[in-house]
């Protein structure tokens, strides 16, 4: 059963109002089984790319399916991914600190650091790619 089909057996039968609060609530299970699962798995660029791309469409699809936004449910995730979608290491100075604008972080130092680390180095052209390597991490200064 995916996703579509249960919201709309749901829908049928639901308050608009009583809808919306059962969205609510599988929204907060699902992201944060979500990030439960990204946790324990590792991540190269592409997989970052995807899984960013797979964030922002789960976003979309339960933004048009409610009268809400979903935008606090995901913003974790959403983090998460940016993080492992960074093709340098320095890049999180963008978002991080002084340079983050109106961006409000749900991410603590100590998390980022350890969702940074999920990225593993790879070999291309028989060098390794050393702005994403796991021992630069823990003293890079957030």
């Amino acid at each position: 059963m995916n996703l579509e089909t249960l919201l709309s057996s749901f829908k049928d039968i639901l308050t608009p109002s009583n809808y919306d609060a059962f969205t609510q609530v599988l929204t907060s299970e699902v992201t944060q089984r979500l990030e439960k699962v990204v946790m324990k798995s590792t991540f190269n660029r592409l997989g970052g790319l995807v899984l960013d791309k797979e964030v922002r469409s789960l976003a979309g699809y339960i933004t048009a399916t409610t009268s809400w936004s979903v935008r606090d449910k995901f913003a974790r995730l959403t983090q998460i991914a940016t993080a492992l979608n960074l093709e340098q290491l320095n890049e999180i100075y963008d978002y991080w600190g002084s340079h983050d604008g109106a961006l409000t972080w749900r991410l603590t130092p100590t998390e980022l650091k350890s969702i940074m680390q999920l990225r593993y180095v790879q070999l291309q052209c028989f060098f390794y790619i050393m702005s994403f390597h796991p021992m630069r991490i823990p003293r890079f200064l957030l």
